[in-house]
């Protein structure tokens, strides 16, 4: 199943990624791991399984800090200015 993901094919960062649906579920995280358009991690996995088990037949998963890293506490302790006011080229 592909997965809506903003921005797509890529490694460094992602603002959101979910499902559209009828009925959908937002939720909210610090920032991204290794979940991408084609293949769910942990953490989004079980974001779908909640939603699922609740009614919504979609869901949505945005980001505080679009960084991918799986270990929250080793983010910069600076915002990377590009990233944070969405100033980023997708290429």
């Amino acid at each position: 199943m592909k997965y809506f993901c903003l921005p797509e094919n890529d490694n460094e960062k992602r603002f959101a990624l979910g499902k559209k649906g009828k009925r959908n579920l937002l939720c909210i995280g610090l920032n991204p791991n290794t979940a991408n358009e084609l293949k769910l991690d942990e953490t989004t996995r079980n974001v779908e399984r909640i939603a699922n088990d609740n009614g919504y037949d979609g869901w949505l998963m945005a980001n505080l800090y679009p960084t991918r890293n799986p270990k929250g506490y080793q983010l910069d302790n600076q915002a990377d200015e590009k990233l944070f006011w969405g100033k980023y080229s997708s290429n």
